[in-house]
């Protein structure tokens, strides 16, 4: 996810995760996996502050050392 630096500051980032979200929920998803960069405090903080845990990385990110990949739990199984 990336919003231009002119719109920054508007919540557009934190809306559009809930947008996500919510779809994965209504086609049943049980959780939702992500990939950021350890440079990118913003979305770390982002991710973070909406209940998403910091997991091992996983497929192509594994033995990456600047990704971080996250998961939230969107529904109980």
């Amino acid at each position: 996810m990336f919003v231009q630096k002119d719109h920054r500051g508007q919540g557009l980032s934190k809306k559009n995760l809930a947008e996500l979200e919510q779809w994965a929920k209504e086609n049943n998803y049980y959780y939702s996996v992500l990939e950021t960069c350890i440079h990118f405090t913003a979305a770390r903080n982002l991710h973070a502050t909406n209940g998403y845990k910091i997991i091992p990385n996983y497929g192509q990110y594994t033995g990456l050392a600047e990704s971080v990949c996250m998961k939230k739990e969107l529904r109980s199984k």
